[in-house]
């Protein structure tokens, strides 16, 4: 039998070195199912069509009056297309992951759909869950890593990184966790 070198991932990128973002289309439905365990949570501003870091004291957008946001980012997969990425919501969508989740022991595995019901342009992502056990083939899927993702997504779009984000990122290479510290702020209204 021939030699299959050469097709392992590259090293340090634990098979994800592209990481695909869910948008939620409007007028669509997307079946999700959460392949962590918990959430990253960070501060962002949407600016110029996308979500960006909040610096804390002294950031530019702050003081420009762009308003700063609790942003949470779970893994997950799409069950039509079995695609993985991360999917960022407000803390709202959040609250309601984790509210559907009540009687489990995390949110991984939790299966929703999610959609846009309004043609507003800022319009509020709606979720519900769906019924039944997740699909077998989720049991072998490990979470992409959500800290290097969100790392290396606002590094290729040219931003700084937020103190310590990059030291958690660091941590959080090939163990697929996260900062507990940023996810904290899940904890109710």
């Amino acid at each position: 039998m021939g030699s299959w070198e050469g097709w392992d991932p590259p090293e340090g990128t634990q098979g994800w070195s592209d990481w695909h973002w869910w948008k939620i289309p409007t007028g669509k439905v997307v079946q999700l199912v959460v392949l962590s365990r918990k959430p990253l949570g960070y501060s962002g501003h949407f600016h110029r069509g996308r979500m960006c870091p909040c610096y804390g004291e002294g950031c530019q957008l702050c003081r420009e009056g762009i308003g700063a946001q609790l942003r949470y980012i779970v893994g997950a997969a799409e069950l039509v297309s079995r695609r993985v990425g991360m999917w960022d919501m407000g803390r709202s969508v959040a609250l309601e992951l984790r509210q559907l989740a009540v009687d489990r022991d995390s949110v991984r595995g939790l299966m929703v759909a999610a959609g846009h019901y309004s043609r507003a342009r800022q319009s509020r992502t709606e979720i519900e869950r769906v019924d039944g056990e997740p699909p077998g083939w989720i049991r072998e899927l490990e979470s992409p890593d959500i800290c290097r993702a969100l790392v290396e997504t606002w590094r290729k779009a040219g931003f700084e990184i937020p103190d310590g984000m990059e030291a958690a990122e660091q941590r959080s290479i090939g163990k697929n966790r996260v900062s507990a510290k940023v996810s904290d702020s899940l904890q109710g209204p």
